[in-house]
């Protein structure tokens, strides 16, 4: 009895350790199993970590094959520049605007820049051209010949305007473009405006005053002496053309100023001065045969001041000794030395305009009433218009 108890105790304990041998093999068989199929993709993370490395340097391979970049089409727009220049200029097919030029010594020469002299504007369609006198240069008609569209063009014949400054001249020529022009009354301080030196060369300018800061010589009264100041940019030439922004003529260039800008010659006169002489053969002014200075452009200093701010301030030249008022004038003995005309009939010398431009609109042989000031005192009186020729030819 105790033996066979002691041969079940000794089953019993053999049963159990098989079942934990076995258990343990069943454990050890897995972890061999899972490690052959682990291990491996632990080997290749392991292999991956370690080429990117903790480092920021990553290794890069350079391929000896040359890559061939895709072509790129770049567009083009097919809308042309959008200009500056105002409507006026851009239309337009020919500038009005010629050149002066020396006459070369051989016929069939290309035409030199330093041959140019000035610049001249169209004013009929049949060759009348008008530029400041300036512009020539004191040379003879027969010296010069005129620039049109690349090919010169000879002088038939030129004359002179005392009373504005301004050349006429005819060459042989036909269909020429033709302006219109402003009336210097109606020019604005601070205007802007283009110039045209050679044909379609336009700059933009600023008219920065309506006369020349400094009235040095009193001025005849057959005479107009205002002059624009523009400002110019870069170089310019007498006679250049100054255009306001809808295309009309607003002047021509005649010279520098003290100022700094150029004195530019009012342009609206040309057309009924040229339009005298073609019916005429002349062009005539009417005339008070007196010398004056314009108060609204002259700096007066202390001995001078109780005179008016505004008005003709009749006066002698004291540089050339030219006499204040012409003994053989319509105005002697009616007009004084020192008196200021303040008034032509309705018109009011406001500095506007000056005397010789008021005179401008009267015709020679008629009668008109003159107030001003004498001595300080106001007067009045009236005068018949003398005639004075103011055109002459040019050799």
């Amino acid at each position: 009895m105790i033996r066979d108890l002691s041969l079940n105790k000794y089953l019993l304990l053999s049963l159990v350790l098989a079942c934990v041998i076995g258990a343990l093999s069943g454990a050890a068989a897995s972890l061999l199993s899972d490690a052959v199929q682990i291990t491996p993709q632990l080997q290749r993370l392991s292999d991956q970590i370690a080429h990117v490395g903790t480092s920021s340097t990553i290794v890069v391979v350079t391929s000896t094959k040359p890559i061939t970049q895709p072509d790129v089409v770049v567009p083009v727009e097919g809308r042309p520049l959008l200009p500056v220049y105002p409507s006026a200029f851009v239309d337009r097919r020919n500038s009005s605007v010629l050149q002066l030029v020396k006459r070369g010594k051989n016929d069939g020469e290309p035409v030199a820049s330093d041959r140019v002299i000035g610049s001249a504007v169209a004013v009929t369609s049949d060759g009348w051209i008008a530029t400041a006198d300036t512009a020539l240069a004191g040379l003879r008609l027969a010296d010069m010949q005129v620039l049109v569209g690349g090919r010169v063009k000879s002088i038939e014949r030129g004359i002179r305007d005392l009373s504005t400054g301004i050349v006429y001249i005819k060459i042989t020529a036909s269909d020429l473009p033709t302006p219109a022009f402003v009336r210097a009354s109606d020019v604005v301080s601070g205007s802007a405006v283009w110039r045209e030196t050679s044909p379609r060369a336009l700059t933009p300018e600023l008219i920065v005053a309506l006369r020349t800061p400094f009235q040095n010589d009193p001025v005849s009264s057959e005479k107009s002496g205002r002059r624009f100041i523009v400002t110019v940019s870069g170089s310019a030439k007498p006679g250049s053309a100054l255009w306001d922004g809808g295309g009309r003529l607003v002047g021509l260039l005649e010279s520098a100023d003290v100022s700094g800008g150029w004195r530019v010659i009012p342009a609206g006169p040309i057309g009924s001065s040229l339009a005298q002489y073609l019916q005429t053969g002349s062009i005539k002014r009417a005339s008070l045969g007196v010398r004056a200075f314009d108060l609204s452009g002259l700096s007066l200093d202390i001995a001078t001041s109780t005179l008016p701010d505004l008005g003709a301030w009749i006066h002698a030249d004291k540089k050339t000794g030219a006499v204040a008022v012409n003994v053989k004038g319509p105005s002697t003995k009616l007009l004084l030395d020192g008196d200021v005309i303040e008034r032509i009939e309705r018109d009011i010398l406001d500095g506007t305009a000056d005397l010789g431009e008021r005179l401008f609109d009267y015709r020679p042989g008629v009668i008109v009433s003159i107030s001003g000031r004498r001595k300080g005192e106001a007067f009045q009186t009236q005068i018949t218009l003398g005639t004075e020729s103011v055109s002459e030819p040019i050799k």
